[in-house]
């Protein structure tokens, strides 16, 4: 007997196309309640840049990301460097 699971188990790409379509909805949510919401804006230009200064200094930065076990992602990066870096050092010796 087939296992029915089996016989609907989405492709791959499929499920990685659908987490990356609820990152950006999670984005999106958290970006409208954030700056949107409320607030009018003179130009597309001026949103654009409420948007990017957004993403670029609070949204992608310093906030907490729980993928990232609850590191921001520069903290992330500095301590992947620094596990790299003491790894290669390991290496050579």
């Amino acid at each position: 007997m087939c296992d029915i699971i089996m016989i609907f188990k989405p492709p791959y790409k499929m499920v990685e196309k659908v987490t990356e379509l609820l990152m950006y909805g999670v984005l999106f949510s958290t970006l409208k309640k954030d700056i949107i919401y409320g607030r009018r804006f003179k130009t597309r230009e001026e949103a654009e840049l409420v948007i990017i200064e957004y993403t670029e200094a609070f949204y992608n930065c310093p906030r907490l990301h729980s993928t990232l076990g609850n590191l921001s992602p520069m903290e992330y990066e500095r301590q992947y460097s620094y596990r790299e870096e003491v790894a290669q050092q390991w290496l050579l010796k």
